[in-house]
């Protein structure tokens, strides 16, 4: 069936509780290099005087393997599919 394929690939049901943990997750990810950019190595000063530098910069921290951890997939886990054979008090 459709509905159980897109269980199986965590896509249903839609919860939008963990759509939102997986977009912050991304934007938090997303600060560190920017941070980076802006604050540490002085880009907020540089960018009133140089933008078009400051931007290739930015684009620069983003495009390396730094830049490449930020891409995030995330995979929502489904319990165990129940045993066909149950057990019972004799096995244990």
């Amino acid at each position: 069936m459709p509905v159980d394929m897109l269980e199986v690939f965590g896509l249903w049901p839609i919860i939008p509780a963990d759509i939102l943990k997986s977009l912050l997750l991304i934007c938090v990810l997303f600060l560190g290099p920017l941070f980076e950019t802006f604050v540490v190595e002085g880009g907020a000063r540089r960018c009133w005087s140089d933008f078009n530098g400051v931007v290739g910069d930015v684009g620069d921290t983003l495009c390396s393997y730094l830049g490449f951890r930020n891409y995030v997939a995330v995979r929502r886990e489904t319990p165990p599919p129940p045993s066909p054979f149950p057990l019972t008090a004799s096995d244990t």
